[in-house]
């Protein structure tokens, strides 16, 4: 069993600002920038962003105190400098401290490394 530390899970996803009720000041821009380009398209993230609030809840809910996690939007400056750190290119991507990057939707895969990583 790891020790009385979190074990530390960083969120990298494009969904995350969706959960957020207010973008801050510097970013409105970006934001509208990106959606005119293209680059986003609200209706079809909708979705994945109740997929993954859903998702977000049941961690919580099985883990409790066990994960310590850090939402990334993948539209911020932290969120570009991961996705080119660890060469992310599907969302949602997850960061495990001592493992390495669980990407995708497969909610049994990610479980199955958590529940490795924090048995030992």
């Amino acid at each position: 069993m790891r020790g009385t530390q979190p074990l530390r899970v960083d969120i990298v996803s494009p969904y995350i600002h969706l959960f957020q009720h207010h973008v801050p000041a510097g970013f409105i821009f970006c934001d509208e920038v990106f959606k005119e380009a293209g680059l986003r398209d609200e209706m079809s993230l909708r979705g994945d962003a109740a997929r993954m609030q859903r998702w977000l809840e049941r961690l919580a809910r099985r883990y409790r105190r066990r994960l310590q996690v850090r939402f990334v939007d993948l539209w911020s400056l932290p969120g570009l400098y991961l996705a080119l750190r660890y060469r992310i290119r599907e969302y949602p991507a997850f960061i495990i401290a001592g493992w390495g990057v669980f990407t995708g939707w497969d909610e049994e895969g990610l479980e199955e490394v958590l529940d490795r990583l924090l048995s030992k």
